[in-house]
C-alpha cells in the first residue's frame, strides 16, 4: 500500500534557514564546523576537483579547500537579490573558487529531451562538462518559509530532483555525492535511498550535531558512483522526465506536480517495502533516529521535562 501523496512537505524541508538570522560569516563558521564534524565520522573530503551545489555562503567549501589544499571547486548559489546568501570564503582561497550565481533549477537539465520548452523559459546552459567533479556537495534549500500561496507548491520536491539530476550530471565514475536530505521515513526520501545505493558501492548517512541535531534533516554519502550503470542512466532519464514535468508539464508550460506513479521512477515503492528496501532504509535511518531523539530528548530536560525513556 502507498502512503499519502502529499508532495509538497514530504521530502523535503519547508522550514528556511535552520540557524536563524546571523550574518553570512557566521553561518559560513558555523557550516565548516558542522561539516569538519561529521566528516570526522567517514573521512570522506578528498578531492581534487568538487561541486558545490547551494554553496553560498561557503562554509562547506571553505574547509574542503582547508583539508585538501590541491583541490579547486566550483560553486552555485542563488544571488542575493533572488534570496539566496552571500559568500564569505576566505580570500586567499578565493583563487580556487569559481562561484556561479543562478537558479539551479533553471539550468538546462533536459537537453536531449524531444519536448521544446516554452519560447518564454530563461534555461540556461549547465556550466561544467559531465563528470567533471569527484566530490559533489547538494545543500541547496531555501532560504525562507515557502510561501503557502507559491504558484509551484511542489517547489521543494523541483529543488531535490534539480541538485540530483546536476550532481548525477556533474559526478565523475567513482565519485562521492554529498546530498541533504530530510526525513529518514519520508516517501521521496527512501525513494532516493534506495535509488544512490542502487549505483554506488556504499552508502552512509550523516548527521550534523552542532546545528541540526534535534531537526529530520540529515546527510547521505553516497560513494563510487557508477556511472556506466544501466541503473544510473535509468536513474538519470527519470529525474529528467520528472524535472521537465514539474517545470513545464502542465497546460501553459507551467509545470505541474508530479504524481505518486510518476515518482516511482525514480524507485517502485513495491522495491522499498521489501526485506531488502526496509533493512536499508533501517540501516541508514537509525543513526540518524538516535542523534535526532538524543538531542530532543536533552532539549526537554533542559525545560525541565523529565522523561522515562525505557517506557517510550
Amino acid at each position: 500500500m502507498a502512503p499519502s501523496d502529499n508532495t509538497n512537505t514530504e521530502g523535503q524541508p519547508n522550514e528556511g534557514d535552520c540557524v536563524g538570522q546571523i550574518t553570512d560569516e557566521e553561518r559560513a563558521l558555523r557550516l565548516r564546523l558542522s561539516l569538519e564534524g561529521m566528516n570526522g565520522v567517514i573521512n570522506f573530503i578528498l578531492t581534487h576537483r568538487f561541486l558545490d551545489i547551494g554553496c553560498c555562503p561557503g562554509g562547506y567549501s571553505t574547509l574542503v579547500m582547508n583539508i585538501c589544499p590541491n583541490a579547486t571547486g566550483m560553486g552555485i548559489s542563488l544571488p542575493v537579490p533572488d534570496g539566496g546568501h552571500g559568500l564569505a570564503i576566505p580570500g586567499p582561497l578565493l583563487p580556487r573558487f569559481d562561484l556561479q550565481l543562478a537558479d539551479l533549477t533553471m539550468f538546462d537539465l533536459a537537453p536531449d529531451f524531444s519536448d521544446t520548452p516554452p519560447s518564454s523559459s530563461s534555461l540556461q546552459p549547465i556550466p561544467f562538462d559531465r563528470n567533471t567533479f569527484d566530490l559533489v556537495i547538494c545543500d541547496a534549500h531555501y532560504r525562507q518559509r515557502q510561501p503557502a500561496n507559491d504558484p509551484r507548491p511542489w517547489s521543494g520536491t523541483r529543488l531535490y530532483i534539480s541538485q540530483l539530476l546536476l550532481a548525477l550530471h556533474a559526478i565523475h565514475p567513482g565519485g562521492r555525492i554529498f546530498l541533504t536530505l530530510w526525513r529518514v521515513e519520508s516517501p521521496l526520501t527512501a525513494q532516493i535511498l534506495l535509488a544512490l545505493d542502487r549505483i554506488s558501492t556504499s552508502t552512509h548517512t550523516l548527521k550534523s550535531r552542532s546545528i541540526h541535531e534535534q531537526r529530520p534533516m540529515f546527510y547521505v554519502l553516497a560513494a563510487g558512483i557508477q556511472t556506466n550503470s544501466s541503473e544510473y542512466t535509468t536513474l538519470v532519464y527519470s529525474l529528467k522526465k520528472l524535472w521537465w514535468t514539474m517545470t513545464f508539464g502542465d497546460v501553459g508550460g507551467q509545470g505541474r506536480d508530479a504524481t505518486w506513479t510518476e515518482k516511482e521512477m525514480i524507485t517502485p515503492w513495491d522495491d522499498v517495502m521489501t526485506e531488502a528496501g526496509l533493512a536499508l532504509i533501517s540501516r541508514l535511518g537509525t543513526p540518524v533516529w538516535d542523534i535526532q531523539s538524543n538531542g530532543l530528548l536533552r532539549l526537554l530536560q533542559s525545560q525541565g521535562i523529565e522523561l522515562d525513556v525505557d517506557q517510550l
